[in-house]
């Protein structure tokens, strides 16, 4: 298995909800606003993203990841109401430090 970290920074959408983790399909986990976490994920793992509800964050590539990738859910602000409600991408983004790459 590979252990990633996860980073979730403070923001306005879903501040009171935790936002589940998803490799490839499969739950790895969850994370509230401010927290940091360790997961650990399938070694042929293709993609991380995120889930409240039924919005998803983008979606991030993970096959060349190394063990102990760091990466970090960053809120940001959107008055369009399909993000705010999640009908499409949610206002959060996943994203990967960039010196976890290899």
């Amino acid at each position: 298995m590979t252990k990633i970290i996860v980073e979730r920074k403070r923001g306005y959408y879903a501040a009171a909800r935790a936002m589940r983790l998803f490799a490839d399909g499969q739950l790895i986990g969850q994370i509230r606003q401010g927290d940091t976490a360790e997961f650990e994920i399938h070694p042929n793992a293709q993609l991380l993203y995120g889930k409240v509800d039924w919005g998803k964050t983008n979606m991030v590539n993970i096959q060349t990841i190394s063990d102990g990738a760091h990466f970090t859910l960053k809120p940001w602000f959107s008055l369009n109401p399909l993000r705010s409600f999640g009908i499409i991408a949610l206002p959060i983004k996943l994203e990967m430090a960039p010196e976890s790459q290899f």
